[in-house]
């Protein structure tokens, strides 16, 4: 079986086969790290576009993989893992932005404007968390996902994961906002 590094080097040459080989690998293993770090909150699409750019950004600039700090499934891994991060943090901005931006239809007006100042408290203790502490919060309670499911997608280990839900949950009730998560 051809190694990375000859692989690689084909690819700097500007081998179109290369690309190929190089997918066959590892689009599998890319898969698997996106789908991970996006869960229920992607789509099939968002996961195969950052399969596909972790690909792409390879074949327009494959020196940006420096195979003396490490190997290509290395670098391969970590580029398919930042880029769903990405894609979930934006796909949550928008989900996020959307219900600020719902109205609720049917309701009398003393009802909405109650509503709407428990949102405003909320998004307002949630914005001082720390990031982490508010990522892995909206994955637990949000998306749903287990400790070991956040634990796999934010690559943060599964015992930490709990404490960090358990110290932001105590942040955020003694801020008096949320009462028994």
């Amino acid at each position: 079986m051809i190694q990375d590094r000859e692989i690689f080097e084909k690819l700097k040459n500007g081998d179109g086969q290369a690309i190929s080989d190089i997918m066959a690998r590892y689009e599998r293993l890319l898969w698997k790290i996106v789908n991970a770090v996006l869960g229920k909150s992607g789509s099939v699409e968002d996961a195969e576009e950052c399969v596909a750019d972790v690909f792409i950004e390879l074949w327009k600039e494959p020196e940006k993989f420096d195979p003396e700090k490490g190997s290509l499934k290395t670098w391969l891994s970590m580029r398919a893992r930042s880029l769903a991060v990405d894609r979930y943090r934006k796909i949550k901005r928008l989900e996020h932005d959307t219900l600020d931006a719902l109205e609720v239809e049917g309701t009398d007006p003393e009802s909405e404007v109650i509503r709407s100042e428990e949102l405003r408290i909320l998004n307002d203790a949630l914005g001082k968390l720390q990031d982490i502490d508010r990522e892995i919060i909206e994955r637990r309670y949000l998306d749903e996902q287990t400790p070991k499911e956040i634990s796999l997608a934010t690559g943060i280990d599964v015992k930490k994961v709990r404490n960090i839900l358990f110290r932001a949950k105590q942040k955020l009730t003694e801020s008096t906002v949320i009462k028994g998560i």
